[in-house]
């Protein structure tokens, strides 16, 4: 059935939302760690090609987008890890006493 399924799907986004919070889901936090390793790659070259007295300031700005990558990648490890043990959960096979506590 589609619309079980969809509704089944719905449901489990819900509850990912939920489980989360205010964290992005891991696939927003994919998008925003590969802007920013573009961005840090936009940094090096400018790095590359700065004047000696710029330098510095470039090394800040490329250990400020370092910074954030890692913050992001941990981030979404939890994320994930979340989102993944909800789904889990929820599509776990149910066992007769748990139909039975839904009839109630």
């Amino acid at each position: 059935m589609v619309f079980k399924e969809t509704r089944v799907d719905e449901d489990v986004d819900a509850a990912i939302d939920i489980a989360l919070g205010d964290t992005l889901r891991a696939r927003r936090m994919e998008e925003l760690i590969s802007a920013l390793r573009v961005r840090r790659e936009s940094i090096r070259r400018d790095l590359a090609d700065a004047p000696a007295e710029q330098a510095a300031k470039w090394d800040k700005k490329l250990a400020e987008v370092e910074r954030q990558i890692n913050v992001l990648k941990q981030e979404h490890a939890i994320a994930e890890f979340v989102e993944r043990s909800v789904r889990a959960t929820a599509n776990r096979p149910r066992t007769g006493s748990d139909e039975d506590e839904d009839d109630e």
